[in-house]
């Protein structure tokens, strides 16, 4: 669902970089979030994902 592409390393040497969304529209767990009444909310956040992916 997300990647976290690196930039590189801080003066510490920590990673940095960013999350970035696949794409994936529909993930294969879309009928167990919906099993467990959390379609809505996954969507949502897939929604989220996209918009701040663009």
């Amino acid at each position: 669902l997300i990647l976290y592409n690196i930039k590189g390393e801080d003066a510490g040497g920590r990673l940095i970089g960013e999350h970035v969304s696949t794409g994936i529209g529909r993930p294969h767990f879309w009928d167990r979030a919906r099993y467990y009444g959390e379609e809505q909310r996954l969507a949502t956040a897939l929604e989220a994902m996209e918009k701040n992916a663009g």
